[in-house]
């Protein structure tokens, strides 16, 4: 209705009905919501209402003036994230409601976000902590932050995953299954992605896998530069490296690019360190097997890719190669048995 009456030129009365409700605190959540789309925007009522919404703690009338700072924001863009947006969603998530992180709008498309001082990210971001599910909305808003912000994001992330780690809840999801929005702006800050994996990694090693090793892999499927200079580093500092390295590469499902840096650990492990079993680990995982014969494709992959290694300068390296083959022509006749058999049953089975 208030639409209508100010696009029929009736503005004046609009707003001197609007002053009229808002002393009354009459229809506050109604005029929140009108606001966010009203041409001739009024900020003032808009923090008056705010600052009723907050001293009833109303969630309508909150979550109802922070999609209106949101949606006036690149009109607008002073004053609206810290006077209005930010106490609205502070109030909101102290109550465990987190619907302002978004499904009505594009995050990118707005100001609210952009340009922020290192103050003004902290306090968001730590609202973020307490989100159950991030989703696609939620991944969106912080890649509007990590554009200009990274580390701060990056940052959030891991106290995700130790947030996750500390409650137990197992509703909670640190991170989404695949990034989309993060990736870009995440994967433009190498070095600081690797350094927070190894932070992560030293805090907890038996969970760097699905945590700074995950998302390493998300962000450099193929392990794009520089990553693999970044990650041999941590192979030349110690032992302790080389563990994190692995914990990385247990992401990934042994490519072929992965076989580089796993011929540079073995080069720098005594014969029988445990870290080999690991290094077998990688060597040995596979994406998604097709058909009867798909493990023996692919483990006659494997073996010709360490059968590669066996020319190598490094006695380590060349003994490990030797070894590593014997045992896959070990497995290949014991796994096309298995798929012999199968087939066999298979026929028997449907009378072919």
């Amino acid at each position: 209705m208030l639409h209508g009456l100010s696009d029929a030129g009736q503005g004046a009365a609009v707003n001197a009905r609007i002053e009229i409700w808002v002393a009354e605190d009459k229809h506050l959540s109604s005029i929140a919501w009108y606001l966010q789309f009203a041409e001739a925007f009024r900020f003032d009522l808009l923090e008056t209402i705010t600052a009723k919404g907050l001293a009833a703690e109303d969630d309508p009338i909150l979550h109802n003036v922070a999609v209106a700072a949101a949606r006036q924001s690149t009109k607008h863009p002073d004053e609206l994230f810290d006077a209005i947006f930010l106490p609205a969603i502070q109030s909101l998530s102290s109550r465990g409601l987190f619907g302002w992180v978004g499904g009505m709008f594009n995050w990118e498309q707005l100001g609210l976000l952009k340009g922020l001082s290192p103050e003004q990210v902290e306090p968001l971001l730590a609202l973020m902590i307490d989100v159950p599910r991030l989703g696609t909305n939620g991944e969106a808003l912080l890649a509007v932050i990590a554009h200009e912000h990274a580390q701060a994001v990056i940052d959030l992330i891991g106290r995700r995953f130790l947030h996750e780690r500390e409650t137990g809840d197992f509703r909670y999801e640190d991170l989404p299954h695949a990034l989309h929005y993060l990736r870009k702006p995440l994967a433009a800050a190498p070095v600081e992605i690797v350094a927070a994996a190894r932070r992560w990694f030293d805090a907890d090693p038996s969970f760097s896998e699905f945590r700074g090793g995950r998302l390493i892999a998300q962000l450099f499927p193929n392990l794009e530069h520089p990553l693999y200079p970044l990650l041999y580093s941590q192979i030349e500092e110690n032992r302790e490296g080389i563990d994190f390295v692995l914990s990385v590469l247990r992401a990934f499902k042994g490519e072929k690019f992965l076989h580089q840096l796993l011929r540079a650990i073995v080069g720098f492990l005594p014969a029988e360190d445990e870290l080999l079993r690991i290094v077998h680990i990688v060597i040995d995982s596979s994406g998604v097997l097709v058909g009867e014969y798909g493990g023996v494709e692919a483990q006659e992959a494997r073996k010709a890719l360490v059968a590669e290694w066996e020319t190598d300068e490094n006695e380590a390296v060349r003994a490990f190669a030797t070894s590593f083959v014997k045992s896959a022509d070990n497995q290949l006749a014991m796994e096309r048995r298995r798929a012999d058999r199968s087939i066999a049953m298979r026929k028997i089975a449907y009378e072919e």
